[in-house]
């Protein structure tokens, strides 16, 4: 889930199999699925940001953002980036 509300180019869900042999045709079939019902269930291909709005992530991004910023500070008053 995290890797679809990401955004993710690309996602692999394993065969059951793979670890112990070359994976069989019901296992990718099996995997196949997997993916199809996910993308079909989630339906977040449908929306262009699915966390967009979501006050929590977004204060999380401001958090992260202000901590760069104080740190990148520091550097600049330590004599920046050449000096450390």
């Amino acid at each position: 889930m995290g890797g679809i509300l990401g955004g993710v180019q690309s996602m692999n869900v394993v065969c059951y199999d793979e670890p112990i042999a070359l994976p069989t045709a019901e296992s990718q079939r099996l995997s196949l699925r997997i993916q199809q019902i996910l993308a079909h269930e989630v339906g977040v291909g449908a929306t262009a940001d699915p966390l967009g709005g979501s006050y929590y992530v977004e204060h999380l991004t401001s958090e992260i953002e202000k901590e760069g910023e104080e740190y990148l500070e520091k550097i600049e008053n330590m004599g920046g980036l050449e000096t450390v």
